[in-house]
């Protein structure tokens, strides 16, 4: 008989875990229909105020759609989409600018950027951190698992960086020239396609690492 082990198995992502961590199908939807719904109707109307009542009715359509089905796993998603909107679509009608509807989202970006860049400065990289906090001591391989840390970390530091390097000079020019389609169709591309991109990469390379550990291997409380 073998003998009783105190280790204890981590599952391994799936692909079903990581359609889920992005939202499923109504996540994504709520990444990409808000944005459309902005930037059509104000590029075919030169009217923001149709397209922020555009964008308010698909994500209230959304919200609706989503107690209906009474399914929670997506709110989180959506309502972040739904405030980020919101915010959004608030500051393009106080400024009369179209383009100023992206400015919250390049902000968040930034921040993300800022916070971390500022976690590998500190040489504590934010998903090693991430790891650590779930697993405890109980890394199979603790230098493997910090060296992965480092670069999925920068992984999503690019994912960031990159939206910002596209996005700020297509906003420059719509305060030029008064057209967002640009910028909107920058930021369908490098939204939810970009992110499951960083998602798919991050999954490959942090897999090897999730797997059985110690008695530690359970989240800290």
């Amino acid at each position: 008989m073998p003998e009783p082990s105190d280790r204890t198995e981590v599952p391994r992502p799936s692909a079903r875990e990581f359609l889920r961590s992005v939202g499923g199908w109504w996540g994504l939807a709520s990444g990409v229909l808000p944005t459309l719904a902005f930037v059509v109707p104000e590029s075919l109307t030169s009217s923001i105020p149709m397209a922020v009542a555009c964008t308010v009715g698909v994500v209230l359509v959304l919200a609706l759609a989503q107690v209906f089905r009474r399914h929670e796993a997506v709110w989180g998603a959506l309502l972040g989409g739904a405030l980020l909107a919101a915010g959004s679509a608030v500051l393009a009608l106080l400024t009369g600018r179209a383009g100023d509807n992206f400015v919250p989202g390049m902000v968040v970006n930034g921040v993300f950027v800022a916070v971390l860049v500022g976690s590998l400065l500190l040489r504590k990289p934010l998903v090693w951190v991430g790891i650590q906090w779930f697993q405890g001591d109980g890394a199979p391989d603790p230098e493997r698992t910090r060296a992965v840390g480092w670069v999925v970390t920068l992984v999503w530091v690019g994912v960031f960086a990159l939206r910002l390097v596209v996005e700020v000079p297509l906003y420059i020019w719509s305060l030029h020239t008064g057209s967002v389609l640009w910028l909107g169709g920058a930021r369908v591309i490098l939204g939810v396609p970009l992110f499951a991109i960083g998602m798919l990469t991050s999954w490959f390379l942090l897999r090897p690492s999730v797997r059985s550990g110690s008695g530690g291997a359970h989240p800290r409380t």
